[in-house]
């Protein structure tokens, strides 16, 4: 892993919740990246599958604004990795193999569906190369109360 892109501090901006970059020798361009949209589900009057399918709408609308909006001017970087992240949004939108998509939900353990991702394609339709789309569900016992804990944790830091 060459990169792991902190999250953003804030769950309402409207930016990257993730961005992992790997070093890759013997590939095309020597690195491939991962954005991530990262969503909650609350089973209000939805299924998890509509909460999944809204984060690949969203990730295949803004995509390349995300990639766009990742400050790397304050970084230290390998010059090949600097030449790599400035032309990340142009792979996004050209569909290249080294840039690849990723939803993950997180969600209460009682509402894990049978199946999740496996419409993904038919949400995210440019990027068509193996392995360009993963998912990741996680499930925790009581996702509101985990929540309030962490939430918890966090403010008693500061």
């Amino acid at each position: 892993m060459e990169i792991l892109d902190p999250p953003s501090s804030t769950v309402t901006d409207s930016g990257p919740d993730g961005l992992v970059i790997h070093r890759v020798p013997g590939s095309e361009l020597g690195f491939v990246f991962r954005l991530w949209e990262t969503k909650k589900f609350t089973a209000e009057k939805t299924k998890p599958s509509d909460t999944i399918r809204k984060a690949w709408q969203q990730l295949n609308t803004w995509g390349a604004r995300y990639l766009g909006q990742i400050s790397w001017g304050g970084r230290e970087l390998a010059p090949d990795t600097r030449t790599f992240v400035g032309s990340m949004a142009r792979q996004w939108v050209e569909a290249k193999a080294s840039g690849n998509g990723g939803v993950s939900i997180a969600l209460d353990a009682a509402d894990t569906p049978d199946t999740a991702f496996e419409r993904s394609h038919k949400h995210f339709t440019t990027h068509t190369h193996p392995g360009a789309l993963r998912g990741v569900v996680v499930a925790i016992d009581d996702l509101e109360d985990f929540a309030k804990d962490v939430r918890g944790y966090v403010w008693s830091a500061l």
